[in-house]
């Protein structure tokens, strides 16, 4: 949980980013799974505080998911809605969303099957500005696990425990020069192994070291991975 104190900082850095105008580029890809859908998009609009615009990505859901995404695109709850003719794949779609979206400052991508925390927008944003790196929440207790089993080296920063790790970070927030540092997810490691998270996350991170970009988790957010709470994923 972020503290107090490090709440009081973050409270700042909105208020600057809003007095300069600068926003996220919030970049959500969906395929079917309404249920899930509508509860990842409704922990960001009751926990994300930094300004954001909110940009989604449908991989040709088929089952009224796409309709209920016009409805909430019709209110100004979305702002752009981009309907892909066919299920390109969760690697493509994220590109596609990055692609879009790339007006912003700062850029995050999750799938449809997380539920965001307090401050978590505004935490990355502000770590992805100051470390230049790809920068995420875990969402998942095995990453934190991994933290421990690996003794990575924990910081403090403005009070926010920080964890530089060597592996790939998901769901990854960056910056605009980061993005065009890396570039993009690769669409081309294998049709069948693209419809699947991990591939090409793992290639991403690769890259990312390579070039001198630093992979961090922030330890103080608490976001959450759906099916893992609910015990189909471990």
């Amino acid at each position: 949980m972020i503290s107090q104190q490090s709440i009081a900082v973050l409270k700042k850095y909105i208020s600057r980013a809003k007095k300069t105008a600068q926003k996220a580029s919030l970049i959500v890809i969906t395929y079917n799974r309404w249920e899930w859908t509508e509860m990842t998009l409704n922990s960001i609009f009751k926990n994300t505080f930094f300004p954001y615009d909110l940009i989604v990505v449908d991989n040709h859901s088929t089952d009224g998911t796409v309709e209920k995404l016009k409805q909430l695109r019709r209110s100004n709850k979305i702002d752009t809605l981009i309907l892909l003719p066919k299920n390109h794949g969760v690697y493509v779609g994220f590109n596609v969303g990055l692609k879009y979206g790339n007006y912003n400052s700062c850029l995050s991508i999750l799938g449809n099957d997380i539920l965001v925390s307090p401050y978590w927008l505004a935490a990355c944003c502000f770590f992805a500005s100051r470390l230049k790196g790809l920068v995420a929440p875990p969402t998942q207790a095995k990453v934190r696990g991994w933290v421990t089993r690996h003794k990575c080296p924990i910081v403090k920063y403005e009070g926010m425990r920080i964890v530089r790790i060597t592996w790939s970070v998901v769901p990854p927030v960056m910056t605009k020069a980061t993005l065009q540092k890396i570039g993009y997810f690769r669409e081309d490691i294998g049709k069948r192994e693209l419809s699947f998270y991990g591939v090409a996350d793992t290639e991403y991170g690769e890259r990312a070291a390579k070039l001198g970009v630093g992979t961090y988790y922030i330890l103080d957010t608490d976001c959450k991975h759906i099916p893992c709470m609910l015990g189909e994923l471990q």
